[in-house]
Parts: structure tokens; sequence; C-alpha cells
């Protein structure tokens, strides 16, 4: 009778096995779609608005040409680096790199700063760039000052002194440099230079000249340089108005002067550069 009931158990149990192993399959189907559905489910709460961070992985399923932005310039978006792209994704911006890993963020409608302009892109040769500029390199032999005073009296020693001196004695001696009197020198060439001084006579010139030198050196915008001739009375001043870099980065002087010869006054205007060996040139 004991045998009988220990083999009625043993078949109860074999009989069980497949049942068992039945439910240990059904539970590991149900254990996988839960973690696929909640893969899902948080790749759908990223669609709503949850935003990935710096450091985070674009999930494959947004890699697609459709989440990548092309036209960056028209979306206000930076341009991405080499090996970047940006892509939208519901209402975020990401840029990501290699491996889809993210960098930055910018929602939409948030501007991002637009990128540094570009370096001027200047010639190397600073006296090429003046020439182009300008037309030629302006020297002492180009102003009437020092050819039609050089051999006159010149009290104030502008003109064959650091003014107009140095500079002739820098060229002379083929040096190129911008410091000593090259940079205190001032050159008024031309018609310019004929006009400016036009009713001053070579006493006169000094005195004016050595004003142009004080205010174009000064740094100093908005400021007065007078001068004066104390053997004939005849007087003048130069107005600094402002400066300024122009387009090939040199830098250039606004002024205005008012003379009084023999008690008359006259008025100009016109604007001065410095050239790259340091002296100014007033060029109109």
């Amino acid at each position: 009778m004991k045998a009988v009931i220990m083999a009625m158990c043993a078949l109860s149990v074999l009989a069980a096995q497949p049942s068992f192993a039945q439910r240990n399959d059904r539970n590991g189907d149900r254990n996988e779609r839960f973690d696929r559905d909640r893969e899902n489910d948080r790749y759908r709460d990223d669609r709503r608005g949850t935003r990935w961070e710096r450091g985070d992985r674009v999930p494959p399923q947004f890699r697609g040409n459709r989440y990548v932005v092309s036209d960056w310039r028209a979306k206000h978006l930076r341009q991405p680096p080499r090996g970047q792209r940006w892509v939208m994704v519901d209402n975020n911006y990401y840029l990501t790199r290699d491996g889809w890993v993210v960098v930055d963020i910018m929602p939409v409608g948030i501007y991002a700063p637009p990128p540094p302009p570009p370096p001027p892109k200047f010639p190397d040769n600073r006296e090429e760039r003046w020439r182009a500029r300008y037309g030629h390199a302006y020297t002492v032999q180009n102003d009437p000052t020092y050819t039609q005073c050089k051999r006159q009296v010149d009290p104030a020693g502008a003109i064959v002194g650091a003014v107009l001196g140095g500079l002739l004695g820098n060229a002379a001696g083929g040096r190129r440099d911008s410091g000593g009197a090259t940079v205190a020198g001032v050159i008024a060439g031309g018609a310019i230079g004929a006009a400016l001084t036009a009713k001053m006579n070579c006493e006169d010139r000094g005195y004016a000249y050595r004003s142009y030198n004080e205010g174009f050196n000064s740094g100093r915008k908005g400021a007065d340089f007078e001068w004066r001739n104390p053997d004939n009375g005849n007087r003048g001043k130069i107005h600094v108005i402002d400066y300024y870099k122009d387009e090939d980065d040199f830098r250039c002087s606004v002024y205005s002067q008012e003379v009084w010869i023999d008690g008359r006054r006259e008025d100009a205007r016109g604007r001065a550069c410095q050239q790259p060996d340091g002296s100014w040139a007033m060029i109109d």
C-alpha cells in the first residue's frame, strides 16, 4: 500500500513540472514586455518635452534626416564644428558630436548668439596696404612747406627740426622704424598742404606744424592746439575732432583748422592718417 502511495506522488510531481515551466516562461515574457514598454514609454516621454542632458546619447529613432537640422543659419543657430550636427526633437535643438552625444542644448525660439565676425583679412605688408588705399607714401619731398622753407629762418624748429627734419633724416638714412622723430612727424602733402598754408609765411608754417604735431600725437579728441607767431601776430589753432581706424586698420584723425593772417580768418577741415613709418599724413 505504501508503495502505491509513493508511486502516485511521483506521478503528481512529474505532471506538475510542465505547468511550472510554462508559468516561468510566461513570467519571463511578461518581464521582457514590461522592460520594452518601459523603454518605449521613456522615449515617448522625451517626445512630450523631457530634455536630454549634455552627455546623453540621442536614441537611434531620432537620428534620421527628418531630425537633423541642415539649415542652422535660418534657425539662428551657430555653425556646428566639424563632426557635429544639430538635431531638433520636440521643442529643443541638440548639438551632438560623434556617437550622437549631446554637447549643447538650445530651446526652439531662443536665438543662439551669432558667431563672432571673422578677423579682417589684411595683406601682410603694411606699406602695400597704405599705397593701395591712399595712392602713395607721403614724404617730406611731397610737402610744399619743406620744399619752400627748408632754407628759411625756422624759429619754431619744426621744419628743419623734429617735425619735418627728423622725417627727412630717417628717410635719408634708410630707417623705417616707428620711434624717435618719425612718430612725431607730420606731412601735409600736395594740394592739401598748399591749401592749408597758402597765406602763411615760413615762420607761420613752422609754428603751425608744431601744433599739428602736438595735436595728432596727443590722442586727445575734442582738444584744441593753438599757435602764434610773436613777430607778426598771425595765429591759429587745430581742433582734433576725433580718431578712428580705417578699413585697413590705419589710425586716422578728423580735424579742423582756423588761422588768422593779417587779421583775416581762414577755415579748413580735413583728415590725417598715420603712415606705416609712424608719420602723420594730412591727406585731405
